[in-house]
């Protein structure tokens, strides 16, 4: 045979369908690279009734298996979908033009959808650029702490709601307050006191004398005592 000579369907020789008996030419048949001859044994047609008496026989199993695989194989399950829309682009025109025209109500839903989820996406990218923004601007600020001196960036202060601040930020770092609530808690000072007596009378803070307060401050100072010692 001469190079470059071109070897059309019907010059092949014929094959022998082993389910109808039927002898058919190559391109009537299957690729099976598994098999010597290189082509599945049943004809097309024969692939097709026997794969459709399988689903009507038990389509659950048969749509259960079909969803398996596909989770299993998503990029070859989309290049099968287009390839198979680009090979009947045709027939799958008409057929969704079919299938909009009878259901118009759920065409609408689905575009809807579409537009409702493309503004979510697109909000919550702005959302979150905004963010990155107002992160790198803190990041890039500076702030002096009242109580330690020192220059830090803003991002080192937490938020302070005042309208006395105008910065909304607090006058001391994150580091100082910690310090400072610790102590407040550690050394019982007289705010702590007063705020855990209004917290268990309902009262103002401000109400009580600084006896009442002397004696919490014993009683706390006691509980925290017997706790410690009770514990390992």
């Amino acid at each position: 045979m001469q190079e470059g000579t071109d070897i059309s369907a019907d010059s092949l020789p014929a094959l022998r369908c082993t389910r109808c008996k039927v002898a058919q030419p190559q391109d009537h048949f299957t690729r099976d690279k598994s098999r010597a001859s290189g082509m599945f044994p049943w004809c097309r047609a024969c692939s097709r009734a026997d794969k459709a008496a399988r689903y009507r026989a038990d389509p659950a199993k048969h749509n259960a298996g079909s969803a398996e695989w596909a989770k299993a194989n998503p990029d070859r399950r989309r290049q099968i979908w287009r390839a198979n829309a680009t090979r009947h682009r045709e027939r799958y025109n008409k057929t969704k033009a079919a299938w909009a025209a009878a259901n118009p109500d759920k065409v609408r839903d689905t575009k809807l959808r579409q537009r409702l989820s493309g503004r979510l996406e697109r909000h919550a990218r702005m959302a979150e650029r905004r963010a990155q923004h107002r992160h790198e601007r803190r990041e890039r600020a500076v702030k002096c702490c009242n109580r330690c001196g020192l220059e830090k960036g803003v991002g080192e202060f937490t938020v302070h709601r005042p309208e006395d601040a105008p910065d909304r930020l607090h006058p001391w770092c994150k580091a100082c307050l910690n310090t400072y609530r610790r102590g407040h808690h550690t050394e019982l000072r007289d705010s702590y006191v007063r705020a855990n007596l209004a917290a268990n009378t309902g009262l103002s803070a401000s109400a009580f004398p600084g006896t009442l307060v002397d004696a919490q401050r014993a009683k706390i100072s006691l509980h925290r005592e017997i706790t410690n010692r009770r514990r390992p």
